[in-house]
C-alpha cells in the first residue's frame, strides 16, 4: 500500500512547494491536501483536496482526526505557524493523531519554543555566548533604544514571521506608528543588508548534528517571501555558525534559519521550526526537504547531505486554471 501524507495551508507557497516536492520525490505517494480556502491551487497537486476549518476554530482537533482517519493518512506535513503552535501547547493532541497511526513531523519542543517568541530566542543565544545574537531590547523609549541600539533599528513583533509587523525606525515618531499595543514586541539593532541575508535549511538528527543543510542567500519581496535566491560555495565561518545553532536548537528533522552576514560573523535573524517559503527553490538546487521528511518519519531514513547544484532561481507569477 502507498504512504499517504496530509500537507496542510496547500494554498500558499508553502504548502504546495512540498506538494510539488513530494511529487517529484516519490510518484507513488497519495498526497492529501488541506486548506481553509475552497480554491486553495494546490489542490491541483493532490490525490485528496479537504478544507478544513482554521486552526484558531475549536473545532479544528476533532476535524484534523477525523481527516486523518479517514484519508489514512501515515504522516501529517505541518506548513502552517499556528500548526505548530497549537501542536507545542497541546501534545495531547499529537497523542490522538498517533493512536491513529499516524505521525506528526515536528523538529523538538526547543525549535519550536524559539521560533514562536523571537525574545526567547534572543535569550537563548544570549545564554551560551553566541555570537549570531543581534543587540536586542524589549519596548522603551525611544532615547534607550537609540542609545543602545543605534539608529536607524528595527522593530517586529516577538511572534511573527515574513516580515509581518517589521518596522525600520529612525525618528521617535516612526517608533509610535510602529508600536502595536495588542501585539508585544521587540526592538533590535539593525545589522547586514538586503545583499548579506541567507535563507538556510538544515535538517538535524535530534541530538544537535546536522545531516544535511543548504545555504541560500536570498532577496526578499516586500511581503516577506523569497523572490530571487542564488545558491553557491558556502563560506567556512557560515558552515562554522550552522553547527553551533544546529548544536545549540537540536532540531530533529527540517528548521530553516534566517541570517544576515555583518562584521564579519553571521547574526540570526529567527528561525522557522519547519519547512519555509524557499522550499521549492531548495528542491530546485537538489536539496528536497520534504522527501526527507517522508523517509524519515515514514521508511527511518535518515538523509545524507546530498549534491547542491549552484545557479540563480527567480520567483514569478504563474496561473492555474482549472475547468468545468
Amino acid at each position: 500500500m502507498n504512504a499517504t501524507v496530509l500537507v496542510s495551508g496547500v494554498g500558499a507557497v508553502t504548502g504546495y512547494g512540498v506538494l510539488r516536492s513530494l511529487r517529484g520525490h516519490d510518484s507513488a505517494l497519495r498526497l492529501v491536501g488541506t486548506d481553509i480556502h475552497s480554491h486553495a491551487v494546490g489542490f491541483s497537486w493532490s490525490d485528496t483536496a479537504l478544507v478544513s476549518p482554521p486552526v484558531s476554530d475549536e473545532a479544528f482537533p476533532d476535524w484534523l482526526c477525523e481527516a486523518v482517519q479517514q484519508s489514512g493518512a501515515q504522516l501529517v506535513l505541518p506548513t502552517l505557524e499556528a500548526e505548530l503552535t497549537l501542536f507545542h501547547e497541546h501534545p495531547d493532541l499529537v497523542a490522538r493523531v498517533n493512536d491513529l497511526g499516524c505521525r506528526v513531523a515536528l523538529p523538538g519542543d526547543r525549535a519550536v519554543s524559539v521560533s514562536r517568541d523571537k525574545w526567547r530566542l534572543h535569550q537563548l543565544l544570549i545564554d551560551h555566548d553566541d555570537p549570531a545574537a543581534i543587540p536586542t531590547m524589549l519596548p522603551a523609549d525611544f532615547d534607550t533604544l537609540r542609545r543602545e541600539l543605534g539608529a536607524p533599528f528595527i522593530v517586529k513583533p516577538r511572534a511573527g514571521y515574513g516580515s509581518r509587523g517589521f518596522s525600520i525606525v529612525a525618528t521617535a515618531d516612526e517608533l509610535a506608528r510602529a508600536d502595536d499595543p495588542l501585539t508585544p514586541m521587540i526592538a533590535q539593532q539593525l545589522v547586514g543588508d538586503a545583499d548579506s541575508e541567507f535563507t538556510v535549511a538544515v535538517f538535524g538528527d535530534g541530538d544537535g548534528g546536522i545531516l544535511a543543510r543548504v545555504v541560500l542567500r536570498r532577496w526578499l519581496a516586500p511581503e516577506g517571501m523569497t523572490m530571487r535566491a542564488t545558491s553557491e560555495p558556502v563560506p567556512p565561518r557560515l558552515d562554522f555558525a550552522l553547527e553551533r545553532l544546529t548544536a545549540l536548537l537540536r532540531p530533529f528533522g527540517a528548521i530553516n534559519l534566517q541570517l544576515r552576514e555583518h562584521d564579519d560573523d553571521y547574526r540570526l535573524l529567527e528561525v522557522n521550526a519547519r519547512v519555509s517559503s524557499s522550499t521549492s527553490l531548495r528542491t530546485r538546487f537538489g536539496y528536497n526537504e520534504a522527501g526527507m521528511l517522508v523517509d524519515l518519519h515514514l521508511h527511518g531514513r535518515h538523509p545524507e547531505q546530498p549534491t547542491i547544484r549552484l545557479g540563480t532561481a527567480v520567483r514569478f507569477l504563474d496561473d492555474s486554471v482549472t475547468f468545468r
